[in-house]
This record gives C-alpha cells, structure tokens and sequence, in this order.
C-alpha cells in the first residue's frame, strides 16, 4: 500500500475523504456518494486518500485529471468501494471525469492504486463497468474490480456518448488489476482507430482475470504494448485477443481454461499482426478448457491481417490439450487483406501435448513463408494406418512413430506381388474441413528409389509409388515422413 509523508492534515498535499470537510463514513451503512465525490472534486493537483473501510455508493464516482487516488489495499480490511444494495447502477463505479462528460479530448495523467470496486451484482446495461479511465500517461495499480455487467476495467479513447477523441491516450502502466466475474471483458482497451490511434505503447502486466462474461484482455488497439505475466481463466470466448498489432509483445501468460461460452472462434491467445515491426508471442502457457464451447478451440491464432509485410516471431510456447474435438494447438493463417504483401513468422520451438499443430493456413497467396527453427512439437491423438492396395498379397501392416494428424513417420513393408500404386493409407483421427497439402519424404534410399508421392482427402492420406516394391518385404524397409499443411 502507498506511503505518504504528510505535514499535518490541512497542509493541502492530500485530500483525505473521512477528514470532516468531506464526511465519507466508510462503514457500510451510509451512503457516500456525495463525500467521496467532493473529495475527488477537490484532489485535482493532489493525492485523494481513502482509508480503510467499506463506502457504498448510489451513483457513478468521477475523477479530475492531474490525480492521485490511493487506498489501502484490496486484502481485508482495506479500502472498499462498493454499490448499494438496491441500487440499479447503469455507470461506472469509478471513471474519468472526460470520459463521463463525453469530452472530445482525454484527461490529464492520474495515478489509482489500492482500491477494491465491488458492483455488488446491482449494476445492468452496456456502461456498467467497474472502472473507466479515459486518461494519458496514467498508472492503475493492485486494483480489485468484481461483480459488475460490463467491463471490469476500460481504458478507451471513446467518451461516454462513443465519440471517438481526437487525441492520444498513450502509455498507460495498468499492472496487478483483478477482475473477477463480469459480464463483459475483464480488462478491455477499446480504440477504433477514428481519426487517430489513441491507446498505443501501453504495459498490461502481471494481473488476474477469471470468469469474464466474453474476453478476459482484449485490446484493439495492440501497437507498442506488452502484455505479460497475467493469469486469465474461466472466460467465456477468448482469453486473451490482441488486434492491430505492430512492436507488440506478449509474453509469458498462462492461460488456464477458456471459451466456456459459446463462440464460432474461441483462441487462448490470439494476435493479429499489421505491419514487419517485428510482433512477438513467446513464452505463454495455454491449457484447454475442461467443458466444449460450441465453436473450435484455438490455443494460439496468429493471424497476417494487415496489407503490408508483416513479421511476427512466435517461440518457446507450451499448449496442454483437452477433449475437444477438432481443436488446434497453433493455428497459423492469412486474412484477405495481406493477400499479396509478405506474411512471415518465424515459429520455433513451441510445444503442444494432447492437441495437433496445423502450421499454416493460407487461402491467399501471400508471397510469405513460416520458418520453422528448432524443435516443433505436436503430441496430438494419433492416425491409424494400413496397407495401401498395390502393397500385394497380406502385407505386414505400417508400423507409426510419433504420429499425429499433422505429422509423423510411418514405415511399411509389402506382401507377394506388390505394384506400383498405393502402399500405405492414413487415417486421420480428426476429419478436416478440406482436404489438406500433404508433403512426404523418404527415409531412406530404398523408399526413395519408390519415388514416392501422396494424395490426400478430408479423411486421410494415401502414400503411393511410381515404380513397385520388392516382394515380401517386412514392415521397416521402406518408410516415409509426412506433414500435414493447411
């Protein structure tokens, strides 16, 4: 909690809400709105300080720009701002004073820290969230936000009436804020982008989100930020979505269940990246959510969404699946409007356990490439394979080693009077939507001599010859490995 060094009480460095000019009684009785917002009226230029205690309120509290606002903590017996019971709060708990005046420009700097913001489960409509701050160069810090219908927390370039301001809202420092069951996001950075990206180059860290009604972060406004070391789970789309994204980094979050809603795309972290400022998702955590959501289950989606290169660099991330059908661990694609422009990722050494990789899904061409470095891992539920047709009279069956839907060895042999044609069948244990580009190679000289090459449907992959084995071959003469690409 902050520490102050104060002279005496009217001294004028800070403005504290129990002190008699202002009367807040912070014991859960008494309704407070009236003191804490003449305390807040008169903090600008200075520290607004909430002691320990329980303040309920019946209406939308409003800070000035130029303000430092500090409680005690968000352990018990700290500072608690809390709705009424009763009171059908359709505003903020707490806000900026430009925001709720639907100012066309954003507030001076504040600093808030040390609070807890209870909506108490009184609060309804599309504006009530917990905190709203609409402010540049500003720091929130070890802020509790539980019990609302709207956003936990929203720092966001449109005014109250949606206006867009005209301004920046730059750099904001939002760290250790827990938001716990909201009907819409848990921490939400909202900016179209018109006329002007607003809330860029920004520090999310180190905060904790759980049982938010959509996405737990979502930011829409991704340049410049870092987003790291949160702790999202129970939400229901999307974990953590991150839009527009150029420099930006997101790093080491764990993501513990996610999507228990219903959604035609839920990711556990998702990206997408507009420009070659060199984008960056590395050293995250995502772990599937025990229930189905409707839609399919995407642990990480990195998608090429702006219309110049674009560069993204994606390492050292580990996936622990589910079982959820269809799912995908890494899920790597192009949007329309990179058609023609490059679209590069460099992707290595990523991990998955339980869930397949698809590497690439591209149905434009982009002029683009992944480069894969390192080691690739994809530990998913496991084909089964047969002999193919032209493998001759009872063949031994193919023998599979670390074989997923997306990749694996698999070494065959062949019974009497084999042909050229079809010598091993892979099934898919998962059916793919359209049939997916297939790349073999041999894995030894003899299955090279095969001149091996496949072909592939929604259900499976069939690895045919151009000239015919030798009879009566066992099941590890000739061989091949194959990648599945989207």
């Amino acid at each position: 909690m902050p520490v102050f060094v104060i002279d005496s009480p009217g001294s004028g460095i800070y403005i504290n809400a129990k002190d008699s000019a202002y009367g807040a009684k912070g014991d859960g009785v008494t309704d407070d709105t009236a003191a804490l917002q003449a305390a807040l009226n008169a903090a600008s230029g200075k520290a607004c300080v909430i002691p320990s205690g329980i303040y309920l309120i019946t209406a939308s509290l409003r800070f000035p720009g130029n303000t430092k606002i500090f409680g005690t903590g968000v352990t018990s017996g700290g500072t608690i701002i809390r709705v009424k019971t009763g009171t059908a709060l359709t505003t903020p708990v707490l806000c900026s004073s430009n925001w709720y005046d639907n100012s066309t420009t954003c507030g001076s700097p504040v600093e808030i820290s040390d609070l807890q913001i209870d909506g108490n489960s009184a609060m309804s409509g599309a504006d009530a969230h917990g905190l709203v701050a609409m402010n540049f160069w500003s720091s929130f810090d070890n802020i509790s936000i539980n019990n609302v219908t709207g956003d936990g927390f929203l720092y966001t370039a449109h005014s109250r009436n949606g206006t867009h301001i005209t301004n920046t809202c730059v750099e904001p420092k939002i760290k250790r804020i827990q938001t716990r069951t909201t009907g819409s996001c848990g921490i939400h950075i909202k900016d179209s982008g018109s006329p002007v990206n607003s809330c860029t180059d920004g520090f999310l860290e180190d905060c904790i989100v759980t049982n938010a009604g959509t996405i737990g972060i979502a930011l829409e406004m991704g340049p410049g930020w870092i987003v790291s070391g949160n702790h999202v789970y129970g939400t229901g789309t999307h974990a953590i979505y991150v839009s527009k994204c150029y420099a930006t980094r997101v790093m080491g979050n764990y993501i513990d269940g996610y999507g228990a809603g219903t959604s035609t795309y839920i990711s556990g972290i998702g990206m997408s990246v507009l420009d070659g400022r060199g984008s960056s998702c590395i050293g995250n955590h995502v772990g599937f959510q025990t229930n189905n959501a409707t839609g399919p289950y995407q642990a990480f989606s990195i998608v090429g969404a702006g219309s110049n290169p674009a560069v993204c660099v994606v390492t050292d991330n580990t996936v622990i699946g589910g079982n959820q059908s269809g799912s995908i661990a890494y899920d790597l694609e192009t949007v329309a409007s990179q058609q023609g422009k490059l679209w590069t990722i460099y992707f290595h050494d990523n991990d998955s356990m339980g869930v397949v990789t698809r590497m690439y899904k591209d149905q434009y061409v982009t002029g683009g490439d992944i480069i894969g470095i390192g080691h690739i891992g994809s530990e998913g539920r496991a084909p089964t394979s047969s002999a193919g047709a032209n493998a001759g009279s009872s063949p031994p069956a193919p023998v599979l080693s670390a074989c997923t839907d997306m990749s694996g060895k698999i070494t065959f042999g062949t019974g009497t009077s084999p042909a050229a044609g079809a010598q091993a069948v892979v099934t898919f244990f998962n059916a793919y939507a359209t049939a997916p580009k297939v790349v073999v190679s041999p894995i030894n000289s003899a299955s090279a001599s095969l001149n091996l090459h496949v072909t592939s449907t929604t259900t499976a992959l069939t690895v045919s010859s151009v000239n015919a084995p030798a009879a009566s071959q066992a099941n590890t003469v000739y061989g091949f490995f194959y990648h599945v690409f989207i």
